[in-house]
């Protein structure tokens, strides 16, 4: 932890430098605190994803709507530069009409597309030993599937943006998804692929990625994504001739297409943003309850102990997931787009009625102690050099602000940490008890280097939420907000 149970309390310990019962107490009490975050962590939902059957009768040329979680065949009507000729797919093929025209048009669309390149830091690079794929603009091309029509939408928000029911809507406000098209993509057998790599922000809303796999056949290109060490693959080739399938997932997940052996695999990729309800309800069965969690009963006990944090102090949570937010449209996005165990974390202290804040947090390790007399103009605040020898380094920042990176790549293809400026002034905060440690101490430094576009002006920051712990006398009057 970054500080002592001493500076947690208000208490100083002169006489004896054993630890007390007290300091022992707070420690298990810190590390139950901690299993429960691990364990709200481990189960979070990073990725959701499911299938929706194609209407074969339409196919024959039945005129009766099919039903809502039923979807007709996909047409794609697309052009390119330059050719005034639009050309329209059918999928899946029919396997009624003549195979040689059906096939051609096949082969059009993926010859109509251009080749798709990804980011590397902030260059745009073509490379098919990284990704070899096709890709069509949406100003190229429209298409008759909409995820909302299914159902796809709503199965997402439930999964990978609950809404928690507090009294506290200002701050922790109702939440809804709004579905973009980003673009259409062709990775054909036998060698189409994209290696790892996470999307870049598009906007300061976006909380994630949709990717819909029209029905076309093809082996391989399994979808595999990761976060925190978990991973979830989707294997869409033993379907992909006969139905719709799609995947969900946050925008920092990483995420890679393994090799296309055989086929044309053919996708719709929306990006996600976070956005709120215009007038309505949410139903009560979509809403989560906080208290009915239970790390809820373990921290409402241990801020009504005396014993606990007796003056104040602060409780320091590393965030599972980054966000894209500059310092601006920080306070107006948060946290509003707080993802899977952060957001639970967040419920939880503000259902308490205890200030919680996501703020940026820098791990001092990482870099020069030169530069260290340049974040903050009062170096008062600063530990000593033993101190910062006998703890974890870590700068808060007061708001989320963007890193601003150079162009600087090692050869790996990752930024190199010596090459980030610092866009925001950060100080130490001895009085907060950090739980847990950083599983991602290098996570917005990595989105930087290999994307599916080159990185913007505003990229993802590492952050942490600090619960504001307020002296006992205070927290008498807290009741569940």
């Amino acid at each position: 932890m970054a500080s002592s149970i001493g500076a947690v309390s208000g208490e100083k310990d002169t006489q004896s430098t054993a630890p007390s019962l007290t300091n022992l107490a707070f420690k298990e009490v810190c590390r139950q605190l901690e299993a429960f975050v691990v364990g709200d962590k481990a189960s979070a939902s990073f990725v959701c994803g499911g299938l929706t059957p194609i209407d074969t009768k339409s196919i024959a040329g039945s005129t009766s709507p099919p039903p809502i979680s039923v979807s007709p065949p996909v047409r794609i009507c697309w052009y390119t530069d330059g050719d005034n000729i639009s050309r329209v797919l059918t999928l899946p093929l029919d396997s009624n009409a003549d195979s040689k025209s059906t096939s051609d048009n096949l082969h059009q669309l993926v010859v109509g597309c251009e080749p798709a390149s990804f980011g590397k830091g902030q260059e745009e690079v073509l490379d098919p030993r990284y990704r070899k794929a096709r890709k069509l603009e949406p100003r190229h091309f429209f298409t008759s599937f909409h995820p909302s029509d299914f159902g796809i939408l709503q199965n997402v928000e439930q999964i990978l943006l609950p809404n928690f029911n507090t009294l506290s809507q200002n701050t922790l406000p109702f939440r809804k998804l709004s579905a973009e098209l980003y673009k259409l993509n062709v990775y054909s057998g036998p060698s189409g692929l994209f290696r790892q790599h996470v999307d870049t922000p598009r906007s300061q809303s976006q909380i994630g990625s949709l990717v819909v796999c029209l029905p076309s056949p093809f082996k391989g290109g399994n979808l595999v994504v990761q976060h925190e060490g978990k991973q979830v693959s989707f294997d869409w080739s033993h379907q992909s001739a006969s139905a719709i399938q799609w995947a969900a997932f946050y925008s920092d997940c990483e995420h890679q297409i393994e090799t296309v052996t055989e086929g044309e695999r053919i996708t719709l990729t929306y990006n996600l943003y976070v956005t709120e309800p215009v007038g309505g309800s949410i139903p009560p069965s979509l809403i989560i309850d906080p208290k009915s969690l239970p790390v809820h009963s373990f921290m409402k006990e241990l801020v009504m102990e005396p014993a606990i944090m007796k003056e104040g102090g602060a409780f320091g949570f590393y965030c599972s997931h980054a966000y894209p937010h500059t310092s601006d449209e920080a306070p107006m996005l948060l946290p509003r787009a707080l993802k899977g165990a952060d957001l639970v974390l967040y419920s939880v202290f503000k259902s308490l009625g205890i200030q919680i804040n996501v703020v940026p947090v820098i791990m001092e390790d990482d870099y020069k102690e030169e530069d260290y007399d340049d974040y903050e103009e009062d170096n008062s605040e600063q530990p000593e050099k033993g101190e910062q020898q006998q703890s974890e380094k870590v700068r808060v920042g007061h708001k989320l602000h963007p890193y601003v990176a150079s162009d600087h790549m090692t050869e790996e293809g990752e930024s190199s940490l010596r090459a980030l400026d610092w866009a925001w002034p950060g100080k130490h905060r001895p009085e907060v008890t950090w739980i847990g440690s950083p599983t991602h101490q290098k996570m917005a430094l990595s989105h930087i280097a290999y994307g599916n576009e080159p990185s913007q002006s505003t990229i993802y920051s590492y952050a942490a939420m600090i619960a504001e712990i307020p002296p006992f006398q205070e927290r008498q009057g807290l009741t569940d907000a």
